[in-house]
């Protein structure tokens, strides 16, 4: 039986030792980059692209310090053993979607940058396919604007910063439980379909900048897919309608793990059903072409607009792992 090993450098920087080896289950391991694995992954980025170059010099080989100055961040060069990036090593080839689905759904919440696959030889030695095409089929790398948001992010904290703690005993059990609930939804013989496509869109929502304002489009259009239908009429429940009330609904009874007043700072009188609806409108401009309303009804938007993608990502996040654990209610809210 062939042996693979599989090496992936994931969009979060977690604090290990170089000694730790943080194991996720059987076949999935997290531990600190090596300057091998920084060397071979670099490679394999010009492999596909050259102007990657540039970015890995500066993203991969730089320690971005705080600064006043967003639009230019202090960088300090950084000595190759001080490179601190994080590599999920996978025993097996490729990542099935279901784990990479699991992998950011869980409270794992990590996304696969780049994935390089060997075969391993008798002698436990890594060895590359000698086919060119074999090769292209087997790796994976994913998408530019993933690699840019993740800069962004450590420009904006620093990566010293930016550390995430050693993962949890609680944090790796519930990926496996994530895991579980997915393969579940995917050999259901249920009509599952809805879920499963959204699921599948999730993972893809990175190929869409955070820069680009569309991606608050896609956000509504996967939570419109699970929960809204078509109004029978123009006088029917309009897709709005549906949202507010029944991401309500499910904020109220369900969805116990995030405020959206961490988000959105403004007058208690605010409610979640207030917030969609902005939300909403905000959305309606953007997928119209019209200029946002940021001076009338919007102004709580503008206020809080560095948060509008997170808190949409939170809520997304929460609506999908509540519909892998009850995907029967939520098919029969959708209907509703």
């Amino acid at each position: 039986m062939d042996k693979y090993l599989t090496v992936c450098l994931v969009n979060e920087i977690y604090d290990l030792k170089e000694t730790d080896f943080v194991d996720i289950n059987e076949n999935i391991s997290l531990r600190k980059a090596s300057e091998v694995d920084l060397d071979l992954l670099k490679g394999h980025i010009e492999l596909f692209q050259e102007s990657f170059y540039n970015l890995w010099t500066n993203y991969f080989e730089n320690e971005i310090t705080l600064s006043n100055d967003k639009l230019n961040p202090k960088t300090n060069k950084l000595e190759k053993e001080k490179h601190r990036y994080t590599i999920l090593q996978y025993d097996k080839f490729p990542l099935s979607d279901q784990e990479l689905i699991s992998l950011k759904l869980s409270d794992l919440n990590l996304n696969i940058l780049i994935q390089k696959g060997f075969e391993l030889t008798d002698n436990k030695e890594m060895e590359l396919k000698e086919d060119g095409e074999t090769i292209f089929k087997r790796d994976f790398l994913t998408s530019y604007n993933s690699l840019i948001d993740t800069q962004n992010k450590f420009n904006l904290y620093g990566s010293k910063k930016y550390l995430r703690k050693k993962p949890t005993k609680s944090v790796l059990v519930n990926y496996n439980k994530t895991l579980e609930q997915v393969t579940s939804i995917y050999n259901s013989e249920g009509d599952f379909g809805i879920i499963i496509k959204a699921l599948e869109d999730y993972i893809e929502l990175d190929r869409i900048s955070n820069e680009s304002p569309f991606k608050l489009v896609n956000y509504f259009s996967l939570i419109e897919s699970l929960i809204t239908h078509n109004p029978k009429s123009e006088y029917g429940n309009s897709i709005s309608k549906q949202l507010s009330n029944k991401i309500e609904f499910l904020y109220n009874n369900f969805l116990k793990d995030f405020d959206f007043k961490d988000y959105f700072k403004g007058p208690d009188s605010n409610t979640i059903n207030t917030i969609i609806n902005l939300l909403y409108n905000y959305r309606s401009d953007i997928a119209h072409g019209n200029i946002p309303k940021f001076h009338k009804e919007l102004k709580i938007v503008q206020q809080n607009i560095d948060n509008v993608l997170p808190f949409m990502e939170a809520l997304l996040r929460q609506i999908l792992k509540y519909s892998i654990s009850k995907p029967s209610l939520i098919l029969d809210l959708k209907r509703c």
